[in-house]
């Protein structure tokens, strides 16, 4: 499905005089083909669903694409944040979405659909004393296995520096900067993006002066000096022609 997405889209940007290049690199991008990988579903949902009602998917017809969505709601519970990015996954099928633009009833149908959901978040109370204790369970960092050493690495990289499990993958050693009282952590094209680009980030950890058995620079120092002290490359997970020095190192893995 995803390669006959593609192929529909080259041969209408074909249709629109667009050269090979120009094509190659709009649907030949890693970003884009896994942008289709993800979408495939959806779209196939779609693409059947106006099969069995008679319709032509590939027309931009907002009626069309609202009546799949309540469809969905009505008969699936889709939630209102699943509805929001199935829209923009059905979207991705048009290259003119100026009929949806400019269609009152479209953009007022996902207000509607946010405003009468009810708001079921609610405060929580983390009680983290029992990850606390279990750390402190562990040897010491000269002592500890691998596997407790990693773990006790990336938890701090989590919960102090709000890492996601995917930056934390994405931590390039070759542009980290180590301190006595801090680290500085270089996160290579994270997953989040600003205005469409994956832009390369930093984060600053301090030292915790008074708890240095839980210190994360000194946890860091010590992952370092025992499991990521060669220097290795690797490709990015999402585009393997950049490659970086990853900081954490696959237990399991030859390669890391």
């Amino acid at each position: 499905m995803v390669a006959n997405g593609l192929e529909r889209r080259r041969r209408r940007l074909a249709a629109e005089g667009y050269d090979t290049a120009v094509i190659d690199i709009i649907t030949h991008s890693e970003t884009e083909l896994r942008k289709q990988s993800r979408y495939s579903h959806t779209q196939e949902m779609y693409r059947k669903w106006c099969h069995d009602s008679g319709l032509d998917p590939y027309i931009a017809n907002p009626s069309n694409v609202l009546n799949f969505l309540a469809w969905g709601h009505s008969t699936k519970r889709w939630r209102s944040s699943t509805i929001a990015a199935y829209r923009a996954q059905i979207l991705a099928l048009f290259d003119d979405k100026t009929s949806f633009d400019n269609n009152d009833t479209f953009s007022q149908f996902f207000k509607i659909l946010r405003a009468n959901e009810p708001d079921t978040s609610a405060e929580v109370d983390l009680d983290l004393s029992p990850i606390i204790t279990h750390l402190r369970s562990f040897p010491s960092n000269d002592d500890m296995s691998p596997e407790q050493l990693t773990q006790k690495l990336c938890w701090p990289l989590g919960m102090c520096a709000f890492l996601r499990p995917s930056d934390i993958e994405r931590i390039d050693l070759d542009n980290c900067r180590v301190d006595e009282e801090f680290i500085s952590l270089h996160i290579v094209r994270p997953k989040e993006t600003s205005a469409g680009v994956h832009k390369s980030k930093s984060i600053i950890l301090r030292a915790h002066s008074l708890d240095r058995q839980l210190c994360p620079v000194q946890t860091f120092k010590d992952y370092i000096n025992r499991l990521a002290f060669t220097k290795i490359s690797v490709p990015h997970p999402t585009m393997s022609s950049l490659r970086y020095n990853p900081l954490i190192r696959h237990i399991k893995s030859p390669e890391l």
